[in-house]
């Protein structure tokens, strides 16, 4: 864990996940100042989060999820990092395999 995290960070991903929209990340930085590693992590933590069943709550459907990552492109999340995952949700999974 400790080698993924200070991976994460010599790549220029900060300690948290950044609002978007605001100045919550490390320096005041914020939108497109953040690192779009930072970015991507925000993204798909939060997707994981709602598509997860947790102890204290079954799995949002994908819909929702998806819905909700939309809602809240460009005050939460990066606007084109979500539509980019929202691209890859829908590219059929034998496309993505020739990709690797």
């Amino acid at each position: 864990m400790l080698v993924a995290i200070l991976a994460l960070h010599y790549a220029g991903v900060g300690p948290a996940w950044p609002a978007w929209a605001e100045h919550l990340y490390p320096d005041g930085l914020a939108g497109a100042e953040i690192p779009l590693g930072a970015r991507v992590i925000a993204v798909c933590d939060a997707w994981d989060a709602m598509v997860t069943d947790r102890p204290y709550r079954r799995a949002m459907p994908r819909e929702e999820a998806l819905a909700e990552l939309e809602r809240c492109a460009g005050t939460q999340f990066d606007p084109d990092v979500v539509e980019a995952f929202r691209a890859v949700l829908a590219t059929p999974r034998r496309h993505l395999k020739a990709l690797a």
